[in-house]
């Protein structure tokens, strides 16, 4: 017997894909308090993430997978806050680059006389599968830790 492909997608019945996905990241280097990022990730308007993960002494190549995601969903970021990778248990995975991004300068600490400067990273991501217009929309929050 020969199953077609359409004959198993029937068989299988309606399958939901949540995939109107957006996020927000804010990344914060400074060499005294360690390197933290923050996340909110919606998927179809549902906060399905919301947390930080820090790391010391943080390079453009280290991996923030942030705590604070609902069970089977996850979300990493690297890049300084440029590339993420967002999983929806075992139906959705994208890696998605930044919609928008932004970063700015500012003064951590001191050492003696000298000003130690730490960099600040915000970026926004969107993966829409289909129409998702009427979903929330990818945007910058004047580097908070969320919007």
């Amino acid at each position: 017997m020969k199953l077609t492909l359409l004959g198993l997608a029937l068989s299988m019945g309606p399958v939901s894909i949540n995939a109107c996905v957006t996020a927000h990241v804010y990344l914060r280097n400074c060499i005294f308090d360690g390197d933290t990022l923050s996340a909110q990730v919606f998927d179809n308007d549902v906060e399905v993430c919301k947390g930080a993960k820090t790391i010391n002494l943080a390079s453009s190549d280290s991996e923030f997978c942030i705590d604070g995601c609902q069970p089977g969903y996850s979300f990493c970021v690297k890049d300084n806050a440029k590339t993420a990778t967002y999983k929806n248990g075992n139906v959705y995975s994208k890696t998605m680059t930044a919609a928008k991004s932004d970063s700015n300068e500012f003064t951590c600490g001191e050492a003696g006389s000298h000003e130690l400067k730490g960099t600040e990273y915000e970026s926004c991501f969107s993966d829409f599968f289909g129409n998702c217009n009427a979903h929330r929309p990818c945007d910058l929050c004047d580097f908070k830790a969320t919007c």
